[in-house]
């Protein structure tokens, strides 16, 4: 038995037994995984909130002998109450999170892309940036994390997002080669992710 803390973001929760929640967590030190809150269905329970979905959090974990993980306290440091109160705001941020937890393997430790998804989640928080332009932002940085980034295209201006984008710069962006390249980053999504999602579906 060992016990640690970490920084995660919730991604989703199951019901479990009477009132318990399995939640699937990703952390910056430990990768994705699952977690048991014992107790968090009561009324009483004052951690069941803590653990929303989205919600970036600081746990302290026991992982037993047989590998099962259970909660033992909970932190709340940043619950993106903006993004949960706008509805397309909240689709996009439940969308980053599903291509994360469909396409990270359990206990995978890649803190890249746990500040990517950190990173977009504040920036959708604050509004200051774009929605197409974030999400391609996320959307291409994951490809590039998780090997599947695609050669550069011919076309110039998409070229030139691409490059812009992958160094971090928002500035000066091509409109209409923003929504072409768009377009080409979601066709590699779609080829190489898994990306049957029910954020899309909604």
């Amino acid at each position: 038995m060992k016990k640690y803390n970490t920084e995660a973001i919730v991604l989703k929760s199951i019901n479990y037994k009477d009132k318990d929640k399995i939640y699937t967590v990703f952390t910056e030190r430990y990768g994705k995984f699952s977690i048991v809150g014992r107790g968090v269905r009561k009324i009483s329970s004052k951690r069941g909130g803590n653990l929303d979905s989205l919600n970036h959090i600081s746990i302290k974990v026991t992982e037993m002998d047989n590998g099962l993980k259970n909660l033992d306290e909970v932190i709340v440091l940043n619950s993106f109450k903006d993004i949960k109160a706008n509805y397309p705001k909240s689709l996009k941020a439940y969308y980053f999170a599903e291509l994360i937890n469909k396409n990270i393997e359990e206990s995978f430790e890649d803190p890249k892309v746990f500040k990517l998804f950190k990173r977009c989640l504040e920036i959708l928080d604050k509004d200051s940036l774009p929605v197409p332009i974030l999400t391609l932002f996320f959307e291409m940085h994951l490809l590039k994390e998780l090997g599947y980034f695609p050669e550069l295209p011919r076309d110039e201006a998409m070229s030139s997002v691409l490059k812009k984008l992958l160094r971090g710069d928002f500035k000066d962006l091509n409109i209409i080669a923003i929504e072409k390249t768009s377009l080409f980053i979601k066709d590699h999504i779609y080829n190489n992710l898994n990306s049957s999602l029910k954020s899309l579906e909604l």
